[in-house]
């Protein structure tokens, strides 16, 4: 019986795609998750096809429409948990899926989600976690630390789908006249644009239409009405970190700066060349934070590559 739904959003990253997909299965197993994939079709194309026929079980949605297809998919989901995941991100570690069912009906009335990407080491001491048995949880309403203050992310934390579904329908709106007639390079859209940010004028018109909206919006909305949330995310240890050495959307820019052979071109050379992830060498040197830094890329990153 499938007890999560796994979305995933991905583009021009096969190699660490195929990382992910293999690292967060050795942890979550096919048997209890479904995946869902949001594929963002431009380059290597052949090389997605190629992992996508090595999980057939996985449902592809090639991306036309973002908005509505991730709306679709959220809707359509009917099991009790969701969990979201971007394509630089490795799981090293896991928390058994009956600990977090557990935590999820202990603690119904204060659960915000179970997340995957905090432990006691990550935190700050004004965070004020508190010890729940095996598990910890932790105020993100009253939080200091950047992660624990951030509730809703598209990687790592674990949500009740209903949970999910009430906020998505809180931010997700969409306007066709006002989208026609504040049309990319219109006089109205440039005349605009000289008194508010096109950021704002994308918000008016369409309240998210990627994955990094999509995680603003919802944080934002959040933030503004935390009031009507539970307050407590709760974890056990880290188990996965986002490894940010290239950059597929330039309207976020990776805190590491590219370096030579780690380029979206490179490594999908690498990748067709039979270099995958060593997912193995990952669990034996886990990284200390959930966006490896950057001694950690220059560390290890050109060691994570192995012949498969």
């Amino acid at each position: 019986m499938k007890k999560l739904t796994n979305i995933v959003f991905t583009r021009n990253r096969p190699l660490q795609f195929e990382g992910y997909l293999r690292s967060f299965y050795g942890f979550l197993p096919r048997e209890i998750t479904q995946t869902i994939v949001i594929y963002k079709k431009d380059l290597f194309d052949e090389q997605y096809q190629g992992i996508f026929r090595q999980y057939p079980d996985m449902k592809i949605i090639t991306e036309t429409d973002f908005h509505k297809e991730f709306c679709e998919v959220v809707n359509s989901v009917d099991t009790p948990f969701i969990n979201f995941g971007t394509d630089d991100v490795v799981y090293y570690d896991g928390v058994d899926l009956d600990v977090i069912e557990r935590a999820f009906e202990t603690y119904a009335d204060d659960i915000f989600g179970f997340s995957l990407r905090i432990s006691p080491e990550t935190l700050l001491q004004q965070d004020n976690y508190q010890s729940c048995g095996d598990i910890y949880s932790v105020n993100w309403k009253q939080a200091h630390s950047a992660n624990a203050k951030y509730p809703f992310e598209l990687n790592s934390t674990i949500y009740k789908t209903s949970l999910i579904k009430t906020i998505l329908s809180s931010v997700s709106r969409k306007h066709p006249l006002l989208a026609k007639f504040l049309k990319k390079d219109s006089f109205t859209t440039i005349l605009l644009g000289k008194l508010i940010s096109t950021k704002h004028l994308l918000i008016a018109i369409h309240s998210f239409k990627n994955p990094n909206d999509l995680e603003s919006n919802c944080h934002r909305y959040c933030k503004r009405c935390k009031n009507k949330l539970p307050e407590n995310l709760y974890f056990q240890k880290l188990c996965a970190s986002a490894i940010q050495i290239n950059t597929v959307n330039p309207a976020v820019k990776n805190q590491i700066i590219p370096q030579q052979g780690l380029d979206i071109y490179s490594l999908n050379k690498k990748f067709s060349q039979g270099y995958r992830l060593d997912v193995d060498y990952l669990i034996k040197n886990k990284p200390r934070q959930t966006h490896a830094d950057k001694n950690d890329i220059l560390g290890f990153m050109f060691r994570l590559l192995t012949r498969n």
